[in-house]
């Protein structure tokens, strides 16, 4: 395995938990009308962290970090799909059983 094939997971691992990131503070934008203070940042990101990390796992698991071959572009949308519909159902759980968040 060269190196480059080594740096492309790590790379699309790193780029997922940077868009979870931003799309949090972007959402939090959206929600309070202005941009949001550290403290609230801060109080949203430490269970948001904890999810995404399930989330990345999922998304690992469902082979969302292997190499793509033609014959898995061709299955990438349903796949993702049904990552994407695993994780809200996850997000759901998460947030109305753990009465803390």
């Amino acid at each position: 395995m060269s190196v480059s094939n080594r740096k492309e997971p790590a790379l699309l691992l790193l780029g997922d938990a940077i868009i979870f990131i931003v799309s949090l503070w972007l959402t939090l934008t959206m929600r309070y009308l202005e941009v949001p203070r550290e403290g609230l940042f801060q109080l949203h990101l430490w269970p948001f962290l904890i999810l995404f990390g399930v989330w990345l796992i999922t998304f690992y698991v469902a082979g969302m970090y292997e190499k793509h071959t033609l014959i898995f572009k061709r299955d990438l949308p349903q796949r993702i799909f049904k990552v994407q519909i695993t994780n809200v159902v996850i997000a759901l759980l998460f947030f109305h059983l753990i009465p803390y968040f």
